[in-house]
């Protein structure tokens, strides 16, 4: 038994080297094109092939039903948030551009931001109640000027299972 746990330990340590080996090759390509973009359409279309790829390399089934109940109007589409994969996810699965909301706090990392903001990511403020308030009514307007918006409306994902509290 401790030799098939042991054997089992080694495989998902290699399978994790292997997963983000995939993802770092992909990574630096999607990366340049992203922030080369014209626009956040084009460089949601980069991303979107390249979330596929690393999906189908990385040996995660993946399949997308429900596609044909999304708007043709812009929406805001409400998602949990369990994992780093969530967004590749995502831009794999969704077939038009979002804009994701992301937390302000990306802005100060300069590649997280440059590569958002060439998707056409919304930054908002988490922990000042006044600019939190602005930033949600600011989104609203987006919406209403026909940009449809992604968000994790827990703000973060942890370590234990289950929902997060609504932020």
């Amino acid at each position: 038994p401790q030799a098939g746990r042991a054997a089992m330990a080694v495989a998902h340590l290699l399978y994790g080297i292997y997963g983000l080996a995939v993802f770092t090759l992909l990574a630096l390509p999607s990366w340049i094109f992203t922030a080369l973009a014209p626009n956040p359409a084009a460089a949601w279309r980069v991303n979107r092939v390249a979330a596929r790829i690393v999906l189908k390399l990385a040996g995660i089934p993946f399949t997308v039903s429900g596609v044909e109940n999304l708007p043709g109007v812009p929406c805001v589409m409400v998602a949990n948030h369990c994992s780093y994969v969530d967004g590749i996810a995502l831009l794999a699965a969704l077939p038009t551009h979002f804009s994701f909301v992301a937390k302000r706090e990306y802005l100060d990392h300069t590649l997280v931001r440059i590569y958002l903001q060439a998707l056409g990511a919304q930054f908002v403020e988490r922990f000042d109640t006044r600019q939190s308030v602005e930033d949600a009514q600011r989104l609203a307007g987006e919406v209403r000027a026909g940009i449809s918006l992604g968000l994790f409306p827990e703000g973060t994902f942890r370590r234990m299972s289950g929902l997060a509290s609504f932020r």
